[in-house]
């Protein structure tokens, strides 16, 4: 008997939850006789939330801090204001801290107090009378240890509105045609502003933030092509997931947050708590996996939807983009992207914002533009644009992809003596093979070399390769065009086509008692614990028990750690990490340029951090990537460094 009670208790909520989809009255995906409230409620438990982040859109700017509750966020306890045009974030951290510091301490004296309120002071009071509605006794003391920041975001989403006109009529007819309701396409405005160059710190990419390993079951992901960062292409890949949550889930507030935290999380969700309600499920389910974010993922839908759908009410008539209009030709060879815009006049700033999938290797001839790539061009480009691409010369059009080749190293070589030999620079060979500072290599190891080789050893040549997976962004270490303009492109020194984004460290795994993967890592510039903890999807408080860190113990940059691989693979870890420099170079990149470059001597008691932070206001990976053979770590008084100059573009 009671073997049979725990296999009913096991199973009941399944069952559950399959009359409740079965039997919802909305479980057509493709419901749009319903009215919007009837798909999307707003469900009871979620107004304030909802209430929280219509202010967070109409009200407070991105320069604005707000510290309030994290588990009824309209509890605001106080506004920051920051100087937009600062850009310290030290500074600004340090006085977030110390108001969550303040305000924890506040509530926790009102805590002891709150059955004597003759005994609260002013403030007390005011923050007491905010609870009121609020039941039991140790909510106060709950309270002062979820005091949380969030940053307004009202200027971001003006511009969003703005930036939605180009894409959402396309949107539209894609929900349409996947029989999915229109106001799903305002879903971007919570993931990021229709930005299509948006990079979340885990990795996620584009308007509909796709991380690396969703990304890869609707759309094509590698080093030269990226449909994430297509809009036009990856709200075909979004309406599809979000069909797919719904068919399993039976109601849009579960699918939507399921978007955000995943499906299987969800299921799990519902399955512990025997309930398909979101609210529900925000108040009573716990898991480290499910947090704010995702807790406050559809009452940001709900009121990104709300004021895009009104707002003329809060920003006035804006002038909102058209839509993008466009034609597409199937390439049926391999190109060079410099034939491209020739053959078919078009400028740089055309191809990447009708084609902003093609990453850097591809707009900088370092691969050629994929065969049956459909390229989009301006609608007013040429009358046809066959006969645009029969004026491409034969000779330019290739029936095989431009790809790097191998070299076997043989007993002697060093890496150093491979470089000489092929006419490249160690420093390119090391970042193509992913070499550290060490240059280790050993006999019948293969080494990846650059398309232009030296004849004198192409007897050891092995058959051309693919290009490697970690390659991401890298540039070429000359120019393809010959002549003056090859000249005039060294002497610019365009930080554009200097930087890479920093690879992934190595990665030493073992496999612990329970059966998952762990590694250690070396902690690289603008790393925290926090990052890590994403990446790998586990609780910060967790990563710092396995490396035995006490609250709020920073780590520092070549720092050892120790990570667990019990919820992601090594695989998209890596993807993860690269990512996240690569959006934050990719940032700097879009605002900075080298000026000039300069020699500097290191004195008693300079140090590259001491350099970068008070002396030339750069960041560390840039100083990084113009001293490559030199151990930045280990400098002593009379070392010499290339420091770039750099100048803001603004």
């Amino acid at each position: 008997m009671g073997r049979l009670r725990a296999v009913f208790c096991q199973y009941l909520p399944k069952v559950v939850l399959l009359c409740a989809v079965l039997f919802n009255p909305c479980y057509s995906a493709g419901a749009k006789e319903g009215s919007k409230h009837d798909l999307f409620p707003l469900l009871k438990g979620l107004e304030g939330k909802v209430s929280f982040w219509e202010k967070i859109f109409i009200q407070y700017n991105s320069y604005q801090a707000i510290i309030h509750d994290f588990n009824y966020p309209e509890i605001i306890y106080e506004v920051i204001d920051f100087d937009p045009n600062s850009l310290d974030g030290r500074i600004k951290a340090r006085k977030i801290k110390a108001a969550q510091w303040k305000y924890s301490q506040i509530l926790r004296a009102i805590h002891y107090k709150q059955f004597k309120p003759s005994q609260l002071n002013h403030k007390e009071r005011t923050i007491y009378q905010k609870f009121l509605y609020i039941k039991g006794s140790r909510k106060f003391l709950w309270a002062s240890q979820n005091v949380h920041c969030q940053w307004g975001i009202k200027d971001k989403f003006e511009e969003g509105l703005i930036r939605s006109g180009r894409y959402q009529s396309w949107m539209k007819k894609v929900f349409a045609e996947e029989g999915l309701p229109l106001e799903l396409t305002y879903l971007p405005h919570v993931e990021s502003s229709f930005n299509y160059k948006a990079y979340s710190r885990v990795g996620a990419a584009g308007i509909w933030q796709f991380v690396h390993s969703t990304g890869k079951l609707f759309l094509r992901i590698d080093p030269y092509i990226d449909e994430r960062l297509d809009p036009l292409l990856s709200s075909r890949a979004a309406a599809k997931l979000l069909k797919k949550n719904y068919y399993y889930l039976g109601n849009w507030p579960l699918a939507i947050t399921a978007y955000n935290h995943g499906l299987p999380g969800i299921l799990r969700a519902v399955n512990r708590t025997g309930s398909s309600n979101l609210a529900s499920i925000i108040a009573r389910y716990q898991s480290p996996a499910f947090g704010y974010a995702s807790k406050n993922f559809y009452a940001e839908f709900l009121a990104a939807l709300r004021v895009a759908q009104d707002y003329r009410r809060y920003f006035g008539d804006l002038k909102i983009e058209p839509p993008l209009q466009y034609r597409t030709i199937t390439l049926p060879d391999y190109l060079d992207i410099a034939d491209i815009k020739r053959y078919f006049s078009l400028t740089d700033k055309e191809i990447g914002t009708y084609n902003p999938s093609l990453l850097l290797p591809v707009l900088e001839s370092q691969v050629y533009i994929p065969k049956g790539f459909q390229l989009r061009v301006p609608i007013n480009i040429g009358p046809d644009l066959n006969q645009l691409y029969a004026r491409i010369p034969a000779q330019k059009r290739y029936n095989q992809p431009k790809s790097l080749t191998r070299y076997r190293v043989k007993k002697g070589d060093t890496l150093l003596s491979i470089a000489k030999n092929f006419k490249v620079s160690l420093k390119g060979l090391k970042e193509i093979n992913g070499i550290g500072r060490s240059s280790f290599i050993r006999v019948g190891q293969t080494i990846r070399l650059p398309q232009s080789i030296s004849p004198r050893v192409s007897e050891t040549i092995l058959a051309a390769a693919t290009p490697p997976e970690n390659l991401g962004r890298q540039m070429p270490e000359e120019s393809n065009h010959p002549g003056p303009d090859k000249r005039r492109s060294k002497k610019k020194d365009n930080l554009k086509a200097e930087i890479k984004p920093i690879k992934p460290m190595p990665i030493k795994t073992i496999t612990n008692k329970k059966g998952f993967n762990m590694g250690w890592v070396m902690v690289e510039p603008q790393e925290t614990l926090e990052h890590f903890a994403g990446w790998c999807d586990i609780p910060v408080q967790k990563l710092r028990r396995l490396n035995g860190l006490r609250p709020r113990q920073p780590i520092k940059v070549n720092q050892r750690i120790k990570v667990i691989f019990s919820r992601v693979d090594i695989e998209d870890f890596r993807n993860r990490r690269f990512e996240y420099h690569k959006a934050l170079q990719e940032k700097f990149l879009a605002n900075h340029q080298v000026k000039k470059t300069v020699t500097h001597t290191l004195k008693e008691k300079e140090n590259v951090w001491y350099l970068c932070q008070n002396v030339y206001q750069i960041p560390y990976w840039l100083v990084r990537k113009y001293n490559p053979d030199k151990d930045l770590a280990r400098l002593d008084k009379g070392d010499k460094l290339v420091i770039p100059i750099i100048k803001s573009m603004d």
